[in-house]
């Protein structure tokens, strides 16, 4: 994770493969890029943590169905969830309406060290849906 890179610094193994819900370096969509723009500011550093994107992707379902639903109570809710997708900084997203899973996506890849910060990245990032 960027979290565990980030503490380690240059005694994270070089190569070792790792994964992360989110990038703050990733070259991604301009949703992405714009997401992480703000949670960089918010969070006061360029090097963002990688767990808020959870919470922003819920909030973005919960605040769909209430949409979508017109209500709070929770069974419209489900109802208004089930076969729900969203737009996410990471691209669509969509919750099944039989399991009521959602399929995050992750970054996978082997680190490496990086000229001008003795935090290690992953390189080459690759996403998996």
């Amino acid at each position: 994770s960027t979290e565990m890179t980030a503490n380690l610094k240059t005694s994270y193994p070089e190569g070792m493969i790792a994964n992360a819900y989110d990038l703050w370096y990733f070259d991604g969509p301009e949703s992405h890029k714009k997401y992480q723009a703000a949670l960089a500011k918010l969070e006061g550093q360029t090097e963002t943590n990688m767990y808020p994107i959870v919470t922003y992707v819920a909030m973005q379902f919960l605040s769909e169905a209430i949409r979508k639903s017109c209500s709070e109570e929770p069974e419209a809710l489900v109802k208004a969830l089930e076969g729900l997708t969203v737009e996410t900084p990471l691209g669509p997203r969509t919750i099944d309406a039989k399991t009521h899973r959602v399929n995050t996506g992750e970054f996978w890849g082997p680190l490496k060290a990086v000229e001008g910060s003795d935090v290690k990245r992953m390189s080459p990032p690759e996403y998996l849906d």
